[in-house]
């Protein structure tokens, strides 16, 4: 029986992973706006490079994730003071670093 491939990762999903993990932590350490956007950035940074070297459902992933990173900056100014964003924002990063986690973790899908 043959192991199903994973794809080529480079240790990046959990670098990623870890970028995305830290926003939840700027946030809930309720650091200033600044360190909040340098961290929103730092991981859309990463983001885009995982891209491009990613191919498969991570790159699909990746890729929705760099769609929320960059409605997360435009709408972080306007918002970020507000409890509840800002909540909504730390919980939702937590489940994008669980989730790239996951696919790290998980075997490529053949079909």
């Amino acid at each position: 029986m043959r192991t199903p491939r994973r794809e080529p990762s480079n240790g990046q999903p959990p670098r990623l992973a870890a970028a995305v993990a830290q926003i939840t932590s700027t946030i809930n350490a309720r650091q200033p706006e600044t360190n909040v956007l340098k961290a929103l950035r730092d991981a859309q940074v990463l983001c885009e490079e995982v891209g491009g070297q990613s191919a498969g459902e991570l790159q699909i992933l990746v890729q929705q994730l760099n769609t929320v990173l960059d409605a997360w900056q435009r709408v972080w100014p306007r918002m970020g003071q507000q409890q509840d964003f800002r909540l909504a924002v730390s919980r939702e990063a937590e489940l994008w670093s669980r989730r790239l986690l996951a696919q790290a973790k998980s075997p490529e899908r053949v079909g």
